[in-house]
């Protein structure tokens, strides 16, 4: 496993504040699950060769009474389940039904994914002794898509060394989810009038 992150703040001037995070991530689970039903090459290599989320904000007190505030976040990773290095694809997996043993070749869902998300927001803030009012929206875009497959898409089920299933895979096949805009605007207020508190708002998705 691992990790890098960074994290800047940058007083650009007395009204004008501006921040920066990144955040880097690479691990392995190589093997993944071996045990004592598990054999080494029935098993699978569960790599995420990159995991990154990056972040801006901004905020700036235009006056004592006004706030604007806003933020750009974007988050992406890929996801991948393959076999154990060196495995021969004419491995046919093996399930024994009296033990559960896996043996000979992985399981057909071995897979490949992406995915990558953008996230939009920015606020107005007016405040007074007796309201807090805001207005803004968020915004966000993205896919994630994914290829399942296998190394061989059949399998066996054994009973005390005697098959009795087999089972065949329909891969490969793709999935791919599109995300255009999921936007949402608010309106909000706190009024308050003597000992009585009223929030009120609106939203539309």
């Amino acid at each position: 496993w691992e990790d890098g992150k960074i994290r800047l703040t940058w007083q650009a001037n007395q009204k004008n504040k501006l921040g920066f995070a990144w955040t880097y991530q690479v691990n392995c689970g190589c093997p993944q699950v071996v045990s004592a039903t598990v054999s080494p090459e029935a098993d699978q290599r569960a790599t995420f060769p990159e995991q990154q989320k990056l972040l801006f904000d901004w905020t700036s007190p235009i006056t004592n009474r006004i706030l604007l505030e806003a933020a750009f976040l974007q988050s992406y990773g890929i996801s991948v389940r393959s076999p154990i290095e060196g495995i021969n694809p004419a491995m046919i997996t093996v399930v024994e039904q009296s033990n559960g043993l896996k043996y000979r070749g992985p399981d057909p869902g071995l897979r490949w994914q992406d995915n990558e998300s953008n996230h939009i927001r920015a606020a107005a803030s007016y405040i007074t002794g007796a309201h807090a009012f805001k207005v803004g929206f968020n915004h966000t875009s993205g896919y994630f898509f994914q290829t399942t497959y296998a190394v061989q898409p059949l399998s066996y089920r054994f009973n005390l060394g005697v098959p009795n299933q087999l089972t065949m895979a329909a891969v490969p096949y793709d999935e791919h989810t599109q995300t255009d805009h999921d936007i949402g605007i608010f309106g909000q207020d706190t009024w308050r009038l003597r000992r009585l508190t009223l929030g009120l708002g609106v939203r539309y998705d």
